[in-house]
């Protein structure tokens, strides 16, 4: 209930595509996994996927740690078919962040 109030607070100040409003949502879906309730944790972890994705691009961070989650969540549910691709675009979003991580380093050590 608290999670939900929470969350109900953060739509009524901020707006549902406000990057808050997704973690909170997020909060929700995680509380819902952690308590057994994955079926009712599937629908709030591909709405956080889908504004996460929104707000920041494909390519950041936040999207591939809802990509990972999102992927668990199915892996949880014994959908190994729907895990697999998300895990590997997550793992892809990881790989692009280090390369940029890698590249920023370099430069600055060559300055």
């Amino acid at each position: 209930a608290l999670l939900q109030k929470a969350l109900a607070n953060t739509k009524a100040t901020l707006g549902v595509k406000h990057p808050a409003y997704a973690h909170q949502l997020n909060y929700l879906a995680s509380w819902h996994l952690q308590t057994g309730n994955r079926e009712a944790a599937l629908p709030l972890a591909k709405q956080v996927l889908a504004l996460r994705t929104e707000a920041f691009g494909e390519r950041h961070p936040r999207v591939a740690e809802s990509l990972g989650g999102l992927a668990a969540l199915y892996r949880a549910l014994g959908d190994k078919k729907a895990a697999l691709p998300l895990y590997d675009k997550a793992l892809g979003v990881r790989r692009v962040e280090k390369l940029e991580d890698l590249l920023r380093e370099s430069f600055i050590l060559s300055v």
